[in-house]
């Protein structure tokens, strides 16, 4: 793990017209991001995992791989059985993947006995590998306070929590809960300067996946103690125009040329969406010098 590591970029999954998964767009997403970012997310929410089969999490487990290698890749393995995780974990490890992320139980309700012996199970599946607790109360209905935060970080095996939704607002109190060693990173994308200074080590980020260069110049801002106002501002907005798959998947089609449909419903972009996507790549293309808009 990078002392570093302050820029995870979430990889949405691309589909072709056909509804098939799209690897050549895949390939080329992680071309993009390999020089931007610390780390990518792959099969998370922003790669829909719920709409994936095993073999299909697998193969972006293992195209990631091949891109960034295994210091730099995090395959979310979460699924509604325990008997899911095992067999997604166990194949993982087979194809070098040794960092992993699991979403809380999610769909049925669960008190925090159940939640803790989730991860205990889950630490076990991973054997030497790394495992990140993923909380997001608002896409699971399963709330994790803070205070039962540190028993799930407690747990042999657990290397740190990334927080979302309503959590993500609660940095400090998260970063509390870690042990000796541990990180947290939140999916609040706009905000590493924020989550930085409240005992976080970095964000998660899908709008990084369309703007892999704005988000590289804002983590080399933070990080040299330079001025971000301006970068900041780019990002906010960025951020605001993908904030829903649809957008996300608009300027990803731009951007590469491929398809970039989606398995999952969305909102309805509203009229002159894509012109005004287009028009926000050329701007930060112009602010980053990156000239990869489609």
């Amino acid at each position: 793990m990078t002392a570093a590591e302050i820029l995870v970029a979430s990889v949405p999954t691309p589909f072709g017209s056909d509804g098939r998964l799209d690897p050549d767009a895949v390939r080329m997403l992680l071309a993009d991001l390999e020089p931007c970012a610390d780390a990518v997310l792959v099969g998370g929410t922003a790669g829909q995992f719920p709409a994936l089969s095993d073999d299909e999490r697998l193969l972006l487990f293992d195209l990631a791989l091949d891109a960034l290698g295994p210091d730099r890749v995090l395959g979310h393995i979460g699924a509604p059985s325990l008997a899911q995780v095992r067999h997604l974990a166990d194949a993982a490890t087979g194809i070098g993947l040794r960092r992993f992320v699991c979403l809380t139980p999610y769909f049925l309700p669960v008190d925090g006995a159940a939640v803790l012996e989730w991860y205990r199970d889950v630490a076990r599946a991973v054997e030497d590998g790394e495992l990140l607790v993923a909380l997001n109360p608002e896409r699971t209905g399963v709330a994790v306070s803070p205070a039962a935060a540190a028993l799930l970080t407690a747990v042999d095996g657990v290397s740190g929590l990334t927080v979302g939704g309503t959590a993500a607002a609660r940095t400090s109190a998260y970063a509390a809960a870690l042990q000796p060693g541990q990180r947290l990173w939140s999916t609040e994308e706009t905000a590493l300067p924020r989550v930085l200074a409240e005992g976080g080590h970095g964000v998660v980020s899908a709008a990084a996946s369309a703007f892999p260069a704005l988000f590289a110049r804002l983590r080399g801002a933070v990080r040299d103690g330079s001025d971000a106002t301006g970068l900041q501002d780019l990002v906010r907005e960025a951020v605001a125009a993908v904030s829903a798959l649809p957008g996300l998947h608009l300027a990803l089609s731009l951007r590469s040329g491929h398809p970039w449909r989606s398995r999952m419903p969305g909102p309805t972009l509203p009229p002159g969406s894509r012109d005004a996507v287009a028009g926000l790549l050329r701007r930060v293309d112009d602010a980053t010098g990156s000239d990869r808009t489609g």
